[in-house]
Order: C-alpha cells, then sequence, then structure tokens
C-alpha cells in the first residue's frame, strides 16, 4: 500500500509539473536562474545585460573563455556565488529560459509566461554555434598570437609560432621543418592593416545581414510551436490506441525533421557578423585595435585567408607579396 501510494503521489507530481510546462509557468524550486529574480517571472537587468553582451560577442566571435574573463571583471558572480569560468558561461547561454522558451524533460513544449532576455532566433544561433562540431578550436597558445593556427604555411599546414635564436617572435610551419619560417610582428600588422582598409570602403556594409535577407520570423516561430503541439498530439493520440507505434514513429520523425530546419533557419537568422562594430560607422582602426584578440581572429577568418611562404634564405627586408592573401569577400 505503501509503495502504491509513493507511486500515485509520484505520478500526480509528473503530471502537475507537465501541466506547469505547457501553461509557461517557469520550474518550481532549485536555484535561481541567472537573468532572473527569485520565482523566475522578472529579469533582473544587472545579469540580463550581461547576458545579452555575451550572446553579442559570442556570435561575432568572441570566445567562452574571454567571456568568462569579462564577468568575472563585472563582479557579477554565478547565482551560487562563484567566479565564472568557460562552462558556466556556456552552460548559462544554452539555458533556453533566456529566450523564454519552456523545456520540460528535455523537449520544448513551448513560450514561457515570463519575459525574454533574447530573441529565440539570437538564442538558437548561440547553441548552434556551442554545439557545431566543426566550430574551429585552436589551443591555448595558438590564441596567443593572431595568427597562430589560422593562418597556412605554404604547403597548406597551419602555422605555430616559436622565437628564434635570436629572440623576435616568429611563424613557422606545423608540419614540416624548414618549410616556411619568418618573423611575426611584420606579419602581423600587414593582415591587421589589410583588414582596416577592407572594412574602411564604402562598401564595406554590404557584408552585413540586411532585413531584406532574413525570413519571416515570426512565421519561422508559428510553425515551430505548431511542430511541437504536433509532437504531443501524436503521442496522446497513442496513448489513447488511436494510432499504431508504427504511424507514432513515421509521424514524430516527420515532424522533428520539419522542427529542426525551422530552428535552424532561426538560427541562421540570429548570426550576427563579426564585422559588425567594425562597419557601424566611425574609426575602424579604433574599433580593431579595442577588439579582444578573439574576435580579431574571427574576422580574418571570416574575410580572408592567409597562406605565407618562406621570405627566402638570410632576408632581411619584409616582402608584403611573401604573405598570400585570398579574399573570401571581395
Amino acid at each position: 500500500m505503501a509503495r502504491g501510494e509513493i507511486e500515485r503521489k509520484s505520478a500526480r507530481q509528473k503530471r502537475a509539473n507537465l501541466q506547469r510546462a505547457q501553461m509557461g509557468a517557469p520550474r518550481a524550486g532549485g536555484n535561481r536562474t541567472f537573468g532572473y529574480e527569485p520565482g523566475g517571472h522578472e529579469v533582473r537587468e544587472s545579469e540580463a545585460a550581461l547576458l545579452r553582451d555575451g550572446y553579442r560577442q559570442l556570435l561575432g566571435g568572441g570566445s567562452l573563455r574571454g567571456l568568462a574573463s569579462q564577468w568575472n571583471a563585472s563582479s557579477i558572480p554565478t547565482t551560487r556565488g562563484g567566479a565564472w569560468r568557460p562552462d558556466a558561461v556556456r552552460y548559462t547561454l544554452k539555458n533556453p529560459r533566456n529566450a523564454g522558451l519552456v523545456v520540460h524533460l528535455g523537449e520544448e513544449v513551448g513560450t514561457g509566461s515570463w519575459p525574454a532576455i533574447v530573441p529565440e532566433h539570437t538564442y538558437r544561433a548561440a547553441v548552434a554555434l556551442l554545439e557545431d562540431p566543426t566550430r574551429r578550436t585552436t589551443p591555448d597558445t595558438a590564441r596567443k598570437y593572431l595568427l597562430a593556427g589560422l593562418a597556412l604555411c605554404r604547403c597548406g599546414s597551419p602555422v605555430i609560432t616559436g622565437r628564434s635564436s635570436r629572440g623576435p617572435r616568429t611563424y613557422r610551419c606545423s608540419e614540416t621543418r624548414g618549410h616556411m619560417s619568418r618573423a611575426a610582428e611584420p606579419v602581423d600588422n600587414l593582415v591587421s592593416a589589410l583588414v582596416i582598409g577592407r572594412l574602411s570602403q564604402p562598401d564595406a556594409a554590404d557584408l552585413m545581414l540586411t532585413d531584406e535577407t532574413l525570413p519571416d520570423l515570426n512565421a519561422l516561430r508559428e510553425k515551430a510551436a505548431a511542430l511541437r503541439t504536433r509532437l504531443g498530439e501524436l503521442t496522446d493520440l497513442f496513448a489513447d490506441g488511436a494510432i499504431s507505434k508504427a504511424q507514432l514513429t513515421r509521424g514524430s520523425e516527420r515532424a522533428r525533421q520539419a522542427l529542426r530546419v525551422a530552428e535552424e533557419r532561426l538560427a541562421d537568422a540570429g548570426r550576427v557578423s563579426v564585422f559588425g562594430e567594425l562597419v557601424a560607422g566611425g574609426d575602424v582602426a579604433s574599433v580593431w585595435d579595442a577588439l579582444d584578440l578573439d574576435r580579431k581572429r574571427a574576422v580574418i577568418d571570416a574575410l580572408m585567408v592567409v597562406t605565407l611562404f618562406s621570405p627566402g634564405r638570410g632576408a632581411r627586408t619584409f616582402k608584403p607579396e611573401s604573405v598570400g592573401i585570398d579574399w573570401r569577400h571581395s
């Protein structure tokens, strides 16, 4: 009898949790969600501002490590009172509550009753970026320098950085010793000058997405909501015996596939061009100098492919033609 009562109580609790989620209510209990006041209905603006800026920087080429450093400098701790680490920043940015989305048992079930901190398409773009297995990653040592792991040797291998016996920092081939080794600073200066020059051109704004190139976001959201509802209806029909397991499987797979497509289009719409601040007007050189290293690397990677050739044995004069530039955006 006791075991039966426990099972009935558990079933009632599960039904109550599902009903609360379907009504769009915040999850009861647990730790306070970063960005919201206790209870989850009101935004805590000081934290929400960090989140909005975090999404903007991440989608503009920033790194989790850089965001953790900035958030620690803001003196706003995690909800547990601790310091920010990259994995904590990742977890926080991937929280669907930030976009006003309700998740129950790992499945999105609708829109919440609380105010969203960022638009859904911004959230989905960030999640797609964070979960992309092909996302460029480089060792910590590579991220200390502008082109390490980013530029290519003439053989196609990424370059690494080191120091010559005389002291200046160099770029050299990561695969074959002797292919290429050259002073890094003149190359960095040339590439930076080329970026500033390109993004100072009158047509630089054409590199940005415009309203005309964006899909109908409201239509995509409505379609995604309808598909989530359909998935729930299929489950109910199977539970009532109205459809077979095979029909449930086929219908669910079609709905999930269509839902994935809609969510991917929302994610694409939310991507922020890495050129944003640089083409927004003003002094491009000053903005470039103020960017952190991760964002500079993201701009270079989006704008060009850099190939380094050997300057020649004993060369003492920098030759710009020994640096190959293939523009991704002409």
